[in-house]
């Protein structure tokens, strides 16, 4: 390990020659052992599914979840878990010098000034908005193409607008939260999924009213930059969550007006309405993991925006990557995690507390614990669990991808141990993320 240290000095976050061919020599020795092709396209290599319940045990009396009983909605009404005052700051204290709270400021700027993302998070507000923002206007008939067509639009705009990965699938209403809560004005109300609705509206007690025309999901993924993420926690880490949000909030709004220029119907969402991970599932994106986060083939360092909308798309399919079996033995993220909140245990149908959504087969996060945390951090910056995790990894080298690939065959403790020899894992000082080189 002590020459994968050093090759971590003055922000060179590659790995050593030693290591990296000691690693790199396991992985190409499994490969050649289970004849697994290279190549970064793993979704089409993964085994699909017709749904999300051919790979989850879900209960057929599982309830929508109420947004109100979100973690970060909580922290609002619930005396027991209203946060204190952050801590003062000394900027002389690593992770948190004048240069990282700017960063970790400003790269929200989009998400909390434009988006109301993290000040609201109840939807239909700035960029989330279920109206038009007059950037785009509707023409005089709606764009004809068949479903295969318009996936093909929808993807290539995604990816040329900055989405990492997008996939497509249908509306599943018991993913749409059963109330929403306003965090500003503490109020809260409920979604309806209506069939008889003829657009999306706020009646006057405050229901959203969601049309079920609207049957298509487009989900795209938001990576978090790679080196930010591994200094975390600290306030270079609050900024590549920061990252994240913002993209969610430009993409999501640009990919809603997109399709309103094509004469449709939109709904852009980030994490308000509707729950995300299960939606990404289903549309063929990755898997959830121990952390309780999507777990996808570029990593689990990604954020998720959804658009939904009436224009007829062909949609994806649920996929298996091998993560559960992989996080079943790796436990690294639990390892990892400052509160304790990720379980060493085995999967289970029940979560620890009110914030759980019960009735899927998973790993539970106690998200009490989680937030307490937080509000110790002197910025929300904890995602220690993505960085920690040996999927989450800088794209664009054949070892990741083929590490990825054989994941499920030789168990999450052989790669974490060969993650481990290949340097990663390590926290990155933020001193060193300033001396990265501009590539």
């Amino acid at each position: 390990m002590q020459d994968s240290r050093e090759s971590m000095k003055n922000g060179n976050t590659e790995i050593s020659r030693r290591t990296f061919f000691k690693g790199a020599g396991l992985l190409a020795a499994t490969a050649a052992m289970t004849q697994l092709p290279f190549g970064e396209n793993q979704i089409a290599d993964a085994a699909s599914y017709n749904s999300i319940d051919d790979v989850y045990q879900i209960s057929k009396d599982i309830k929508r979840f109420n947004q109100k009983n979100d973690m970060f909605c909580r922290v609002f009404w619930d005396a027991k878990f209203i946060p204190p005052p952050k801590p003062t700051v000394n900027t002389s204290t690593p992770g948190y010098s004048i240069r990282d709270i700017a960063a970790g400021t400003a790269a929200w700027t989009v998400a909390n000034s434009l988006g109301t993302y993290f000040g609201w998070r109840s939807g239909d507000e700035g960029l989330y908005s279920w109206n038009s923002l007059g950037v785009t206007k509707p023409p005089q008939q709606p764009w004809q193409a068949s479903p295969e067509e318009a996936a093909h639009a929808v993807k290539l705009f995604a990816k040329d607008n900055g989405a990492g990965m997008t996939g497509i699938t249908t509306v599943d209403s018991r993913w749409i939260y059963s109330e929403y809560y306003h965090r500003g004005t503490r109020k809260s109300g409920g979604i309806e999924w209506s069939d008889t609705a003829q657009k999306p509206e706020i009646l006057e007690d405050g229901t959203k009213v969601i049309p079920s025309r609207l049957k298509y999901c487009i989900v795209m993924l938001h990576p978090m930059p790679y080196e930010m993420v591994k200094t975390a926690p600290s306030a270079v880490g609050h900024a590549g969550t920061g990252v994240g949000y913002s993209m969610m909030a430009y993409c999501a709004a640009s990919m809603a007006e997109f399709i309103r220029g094509l004469g449709y119907t939109a709904i852009p969402m980030g994490n308000d309405t509707t729950i995300s991970v299960p939606l990404a599932i289903q549309a063929g994106l990755g898997e959830i993991g121990r952390n309780g986060l999507l777990v996808t083939p570029i990593g689990p360092g990604v954020r998720i925006s959804k658009v939904i909308t009436d224009l007829p798309l062909t949609v994806d399919k649920p996929i298996n990557l091998g993560v559960r079996s992989f996080c079943q033995s790796c436990k690294r993220c639990a390892v990892a995690c400052p509160s304790q909140a990720i379980s060493h245990d085995d999967m289970t149908t029940e979560g620890p507390n009110i914030s759980s959504m019960n009735g899927i087969k998973k790993w539970y996060v106690d998200c009490e614990k989680c937030r307490v945390y937080w509000s110790e951090c002197a910025e929300n910056a904890c995602i220690r669990c993505v960085a920690a995790c040996p999927f989450n990894k800088p794209q664009g080298y054949w070892t990741h991808s083929l590490g990825s690939k054989i994941a499920p065959i030789v168990g999450g403790t052989t790669l974490a141990t060969i993650d481990d020899w290949m340097g990663y894992g390590k926290q990155l000082s933020c001193d060193d993320y300033w001396k990265k080189p501009i590539k």
